[in-house]
């Protein structure tokens, strides 16, 4: 088998892991530019779409939406169904469903934007973007031999900051790659960062996770993607390209930092070696995080918002006012974590808001979501299934199952 080939095979597989598998439309990129596929007043593409075109999820995507909703992600056997979840009346109402394989969705206000997959060949991925008010959807599509990896939509939802790499050029010593704004409303795109031999960041690849409204910053996180996507430092820039600048090292946090409501401050979790239970043994992969930091973007301070011994942090979310962030808390037993509650952590407050695993130790909480009225949303795992569960008269209460699959958490529909 040729040498190229067998490079190019290497690259795919790297992306397939790392969940950037989608598969557009079979229509042929543009040679040199993102295009965005939307009505057919768009500005470029083949093939246009508007809603999904299987008759039942068309008739779904039409479902009023109630006053008061979780917007949710079901995934069973690679299919992904995007809904909204009526509170009031424990039902799922699906938007959309898609093979996106390991799922990458950023929300905004009234809009989900998220991976899609139809194939094999990460060159044919596509970012497809849903307005659940006006009932339409479009699609940004990366340009020929690029595969997306990354993407988040700004506050307003009206444009999409995107990371993608170039498959055939890209090698072990160095990766190809392009940062764009896509403007949704206007239908054009253009670039911010490139790679290049007098540009920042020729190995890694700066991939968006958030968009700050305080300071109209676009912040991303740079990873190695010929390394198996291994993570670096955290960078910020201004939608047009200028004001690069590092905001955490690499070594300075672990996981996904995560931005307030307003954009102006960042938590994202630490690991204390001095804090570690006694008998841990370090295992493969990032350590487990026991400090909550949080950095405020307007002056550059940092302060520890909770941090304790013997234990760790899980998932965890902002509350919609910014002066509190939900976090699952594992504790220590039998020489592993165990996910055994829930903490309401602010600035110089600590409270427990449930106690999660100590009946099932092999429960897992893999997200949290707290609405405008102080409703507490989290999702539990245990097995191959995964039910949504909230507080109700200050006791748990299941709302949804999903056997054999997953659910994620996006936003309150408030």
């Amino acid at each position: 088998m040729p040498v190229r080939l067998l490079r190019y095979f290497a690259l795919a597989s790297l992306l397939l892991l790392a969940g950037c598998t989608s598969g557009g439309s079979g229509a042929p990129d543009p040679p040199s530019s993102e295009d965005i596929i939307s009505s057919p007043q768009g500005r470029g593409g083949s093939s246009e779409t508007v809603v999904p075109s299987h008759s039942e999820e068309r008739e779904s995507f039409a479902l009023s939406l109630p006053r008061r909703g979780i917007f949710v992600a079901t995934i069973r056997w690679g299919l992904t169904t995007l809904g909204v979840f009526d509170i009031a009346n424990r039902a799922l109402a699906p938007v959309a469903t898609r093979e996106t394989g390991e799922l990458l969705i950023s929300g905004s206000r009234d809009r989900l934007a998220y991976l899609v997959r139809e194939g094999p060949n990460p060159r044919k991925n596509f970012v497809e973007v849903i307005d659940l008010r006006r009932r339409k959807s479009l699609a940004v599509k990366p340009a020929s031999d690029f595969a997306i990896l990354g993407f988040t939509l700004n506050p307003s939802g009206d444009r999409l900051s995107y990371a993608a790499m170039n498959l055939r050029k890209s090698r072990s010593h160095h990766v190809t790659w392009r940062a764009g704004l896509a403007d949704l409303e206007r239908y054009e795109t253009r670039l911010s960062l490139e790679s290049g031999p007098d540009k920042v960041l020729e190995e890694g690849i700066p991939v968006p996770f958030g968009w700050s409204r305080r300071r109209e910053e676009i912040f991303f996180q740079i990873k190695l993607p010929l390394r198996g996507m291994v993570k670096q430092g955290i960078w910020a820039m201004k939608p047009d390209g200028s004001s690069w600048r590092q905001i955490l090292p690499e070594a300075s946090y672990t996981g996904v930092p995560r931005l307030s409501p307003d954009g102006a401050s960042l938590a994202y979790f630490a690991t204390s070696q001095e804090l570690l239970p006694q008998g841990y043994i370090p295992a493969p992969g990032e350590p487990p995080a026991n400090v909550l930091t949080v950095m405020n973007l307007m002056t550059g301070d940092k302060s520890v918002w909770t941090q304790k011994s013997g234990t760790a942090f899980g998932a965890f979310a902002w509350s919609p006012s910014g002066k509190e962030i939900l976090v699952s808390e594992q504790e220590w037993s039998e020489g592993r974590f165990h996910d055994g509650g829930l903490l309401r952590v602010a600035k110089d407050k600590t409270q427990a808001v449930v106690g999660i695993g100590r009946s099932s130790p092999f429960v897992k909480v893999t997200d949290v979501l707290v609405c405008g009225d102080g409703s507490v949303f989290w999702v539990e795992e245990l097995g191959a299934g995964a039910r949504l569960r909230a507080m109700a008269a200050r006791i748990p209460a299941t709302l949804l199952t999903h056997p054999d699959g997953k659910i994620h958490l996006f936003s309150c529909l408030e």
